[in-house]
């Protein structure tokens, strides 16, 4: 049993790891600096099995890995297992997540027993694997406290993070380091089974881990015992990171915006002046509400402070929502060979925050092309190339040209709406060309993926209702704030194809057009789940 927290702020990542075992096996040896493969790492030690369960390198990577207990069935008796600390040591010289997939992929997790492995980029939000003894599966969006435990894992696992929701407002607001050390310093909940600090029978905590990794450098505390009771500690190993960050990679502030930036009447206004002052002051406030923009209004504000960087974790973590890839799933490119990424749109909002959130621990650089109106959350104005599709269509098609003559990886979803139920089937409009049209001419690497995922009964029932009654304006869209904030699917699945050179491509049809629907067919046939 094993609980982990992390949370970042003022430009620090800190990681806090309560170490659950038996009270028989050995204690650790603190941490110390070691080298491996040319990098410094500094660790603790596991004296029975040679590994270690938490380790930070002088690249500011953190590396960290719990029991998965509920995977335990998969398990071959017969079997010889190495020791799952061996797995932290042997990654922890990884200078970045690109190096540590490929590297992860090349080795025989068979000799593992089921774990999971948290993988923090220095200050930025974690990855996380799950390997069950067959299948290894990236997870997007990891929860800012993971637990692990051997008895009623999942009650327990619900209790503990309870604690730590409710000490942060549902994870919108940060606690000092000093809070957070002492909730794992904590008895709760009750019984002692369950908390943080955990005792039962023949274990418990037997050690708690403090990482803090800064721009200059990484600093590990160690306390060996019951965090509970012995005496907190005194001495701090401390490595110096080395390199310069990529600018890509610096903290985004975020520009000061009004009380209440997000007005949906004056939206309207822009896009249609004349049906804004046709309606009844009854019908806008009913627009109003049914778009939640009170909701919306009050969260921006509550994360007023919130670098640019993490607003997509804050609103995964809030919303309960993560994404897990296919085992399917393809290798990803090179930041060098300036990809696009194009995907189908399931649900039109949360959909585009997961896939920014886990594309942007790839690529910290990356832009996605959406409609201008998500200008109006300026946390995301960093991360967007907003694209007016109902003005000056020259406009448009500057903005795009620009965008794909440029460096950075793009993300597009070149049906350009959400998808709609059609004789009970979610199904993906057509791909615009214009996204393939670009990509071929700029000699960019193209790369599909499939995104898993339904809105609420409430979304595609509007629609139908809509179109039964041959209302031209988009009703349901108006629903897509309560579908982000009361989602109906919460874990999401990703499939990502093949990147595919442009020449490639090109061999996909005779026209533009050709290739876009070919890419879609792909895109929705490389799911083993959905038509």
């Amino acid at each position: 049993m094993c609980t982990l927290s992390w949370q970042i702020r003022n430009n620090s990542l800190t990681v806090v790891f309560n170490r659950d075992e038996r009270y028989s096996r050995p204690e650790a040896h603190p941490p110390e600096t070691d080298t491996i493969d040319g990098v410094r790492v500094l660790a603790p030690r596991d004296p029975e099995g040679g590994g270690t369960w938490i380790a930070a390198n002088e690249h500011g990577m953190v590396v960290c890995l719990m029991n998965n207990y509920r995977a335990g069935s998969h398990e071959k008796p017969e079997r010889e297992y190495r020791s799952r600390g061996l797995l932290v040591r042997s990654l922890s010289p990884m200078s970045d997540l690109h190096r540590l997939r490929s590297a992860l992929s090349d080795i025989d997790l068979y000799a593992y027993r089921p774990f999971h492995l948290i993988v923090f980029p220095g200050t930025f939000p974690p990855i996380e694997w799950q390997w069950n003894g067959r299948k290894l599966t990236e997870i997007v969006g990891a929860p800012p406290v993971l637990t692990s435990a051997g008895i009623l894992s999942d009650y327990i696992a619900k209790r503990r993070i309870r604690l730590f929701r409710k000490a942060t407002d549902d994870f919108t607001t940060d606690v000092s380091d000093e809070k957070q050390l002492s909730l794992h310093r904590s008895r709760r909940p009750w019984p002692p089974l369950t908390s943080v600090a955990m005792r039962w029978r023949d274990r418990g905590t037997v050690s708690l881990t403090q990482v803090k990794v800064t721009p200059g450098d990484v600093l590990m505390r160690y306390q060996p015992g019951d965090p509970a009771t012995t005496p907190h500690p005194t001495e701090t190993f401390r490595l110096e990171r080395t390199g310069t960050p990529r600018p890509e990679r610096e903290i985004i502030p975020c520009e000061p915006f009004p009380d209440d930036p997000v007005d949906v009447i004056r939206l309207l206004g822009e896009k249609n002046p004349a049906m804004q002052q046709s309606l009844p002051g009854i019908a806008k406030s009913v627009l109003r509400l049914i778009a939640r923009e009170r909701t919306i209004n009050n969260g921006l504000n509550k994360v007023r402070e919130l670098p640019c960087n993490f607003i997509s974790a804050k609103a995964l973590h809030y919303t309960g929502v993560r994404g897990h890839l296919e085992p399917a799933s393809g290798a990803l490119p090179a930041p060098e060979t300036r990809p696009v990424f194009l995907a189908n749109h399931p649900t039109g909002g949360l959909d585009g925050i997961l896939i920014l959130h886990w594309l942007s621990t790839y690529y910290p650089g990356i832009r996605l092309i959406v409609n201008d109106l998500l200008w109006n959350i300026h946390h995301m104005r960093p991360y967007i190339v907003p694209v007016d599709m109902y003005g000056d269509s020259r406009k448009a098609l500057r903005t795009l040209v620009d965008a794909f003559e440029g460096d950075l990886p793009l993300m597009v979803f070149p049906s350009g709406r959400t998808a709609r139920k059609k004789n009970g089937v979610l199904t993906e409009e057509p791909w615009r060309k214009n996204s393939v049209k670009m990509a071929l001419k700029h000699q960019r690497t193209v790369v599909p993926i499939r995104i898993e995922g339904y809105n609420s009964r409430l979304f595609y029932g509007v629609a139908w209702l809509r179109n039964l009654l041959r209302i031209p304006l988009n009703l349901e869209m108006l629903f897509l704030s309560h579908e982000f904030f009361r989602p109906k699917w919460k874990d999401f699945g990703i499939t990502v194809g093949e990147p595919m050179t442009a020449e490639q491509v090109r061999e996909l049809g005779k026209s533009d057009a050709e290739r876009a629907e070919a890419l879609r067919r792909i895109c929705v046939q490389q799911s083993p789940h959905l038509p």
